[in-house]
């Protein structure tokens, strides 16, 4: 079973409860969700917003366009990665600098706090002037017969993010910046070594030490005050178990942060 077009339309398969009475049975156009695992993880994912007393605020967004929707998807499953790995949510939409707000904030141990903001840059940023004046951001993500970009294209998305983000950081937090990336190449550790650091003295890297990639934002204290950049990975269609098992966070540390990480800072991933 998965997604159909439905006159002209595409269709995505019925919610699951919960989901259903608070987004409808078909509340989306683009397909989603197109299998049966997306049906599954939207309502755990839906279940995970309203033990977090969080289901009005993301029922929102879901209903918004799809990007809305997919960030927000994109922020309930790092936070559901996160209770998998043994972390409790102290707080949702923290302050940060500049009265800036953060997802959440999280702890383990219950004395180490860590501040988290989630960036979900989209596919939709891989279009050029020509695809976006002939609409194509309002079309789904995918489409029969179209080809997607090679997979060395994403190190500059990543950098884009830290600077966006950078503003919200306060120097004297634990700051973690999650990027959920919805590219339709996904987002891998070549493109993160290239965004973060040098390229021109790594040895995994050197054959792509050309001067356009330039800098990483961690080859300096220019963005100090981040600790770590994480890379959520969701395996979810290739995985035999769902959620715990298919939910990866990668980490990448800033050897200039004011506040450095843990090397333990993640446990190893918790079975569902």
């Amino acid at each position: 079973m998965v997604a159909v077009r439905y006159n002209g339309v595409m269709r995505g398969l019925p919610l699951g409860t919960l989901a259903a009475s608070r987004l409808g049975s078909h509340p989306w156009s683009d397909g989603y969700p197109a299998r049966p695992p997306d049906v599954e993880e939207l309502e755990r994912l839906c279940s995970f917003a309203q033990e977090e007393r969080r289901i009005d605020h993301f029922v929102a967004r879901l209903n918004g366009r799809w990007a809305q929707r997919d960030e927000a998807l994109n922020e309930l499953r790092v936070g559901l990665c996160f209770k998998a790995l043994d972390y409790r949510i102290v707080a949702w939409e923290p302050l940060g600098n500049n009265a800036k707000r953060g997802e959440f904030s999280i702890t383990h141990n219950g004395e180490d706090l860590f501040f988290v903001e989630v960036k979900s840059p989209g596919w939709e940023g891989e279009l050029d002037q020509k695809e976006r004046r002939a609409g194509r951001k309002k079309q789904p993500k995918y489409r029969p017969g179209e080809g997607r970009r090679g997979p060395n294209a994403t190190w500059p998305h990543v950098r884009t993010c830290i600077t966006k983000a950078y503003p919200k950081f306060l120097p004297h937090f634990n700051n973690l910046l999650v990027i959920a990336d919805d590219f339709r190449v996904p987002l891998d550790d070549l493109n993160m070594e290239l965004a973060l650091y040098n390229p021109h003295l790594s040895p995994a890297l050197s054959e792509f030490g050309c001067s356009e990639y330039e800098l990483g934002c961690f080859a300096s204290n220019a963005f100090e005050n981040i600790g770590s950049v994480a890379r959520f990975n969701n395996e979810l269609l290739s995985s035999r178990n769902y959620f715990g098992d298919c939910y990866r966070l990668y980490t990448y540390a800033n050897p200039f942060a004011l506040k450095q990480f843990p090397n333990d800072l993640w446990k190893p991933q918790a079975r569902s």
